[in-house]
């Protein structure tokens, strides 16, 4: 048996380890919600508080219960935000995202490309966006 092995390790200092600090509410959200789904869940809070707000204060009160007002602010959000969808998925849309993008320097399209995707490579303001 050997000396070593009888004496106790040496006191660990824990309070000089370098504290770790929790990621910030930030930093888990970008994980989670990037501009694309960040626009889904707005779409989705403006929907649902168009209803409610139709909800709240009435104004079709004098015509109709306030069933069928929420009902019908329910449709008009409904269109509002498909839309609202249309607009924002669209391939031009989608390109422009791309290129927004930090490391990306070039789209190339091809040269059968048509609707959207031929728009955006048409566009003067959108110098990363190449037609092959």
């Amino acid at each position: 048996m050997s000396i070593n092995s009888l004496t106790p390790p040496a006191p660990t200092n824990k309070s000089a380890a370098t504290p770790v600090s929790p990621p910030s509410i930030l930093s888990l959200l970008t994980k989670f919600v990037d501009a694309n789904k960040l626009g889904g869940w707005v779409r989705a809070i403006v929907a649902a508080g168009f209803v409610a707000l139709i909800a709240k204060y009435p104004v079709l009160g004098n015509y109709v219960d306030p069933a069928v007002q929420t009902q019908i602010a329910a449709a008009i959000a409904a269109i509002v935000v498909g839309y609202w969808s249309q607009l924002t998925k669209s391939d031009e849309a989608k390109i422009k995202m791309v290129t927004d993008l930090p490391g990306v320097d070039t789209v190339n399209i091809n040269a059968t490309a048509t609707d959207g995707v031929a728009k955006a490579a048409a566009d003067p303001t959108q110098p990363k966006v190449i037609q092959a």
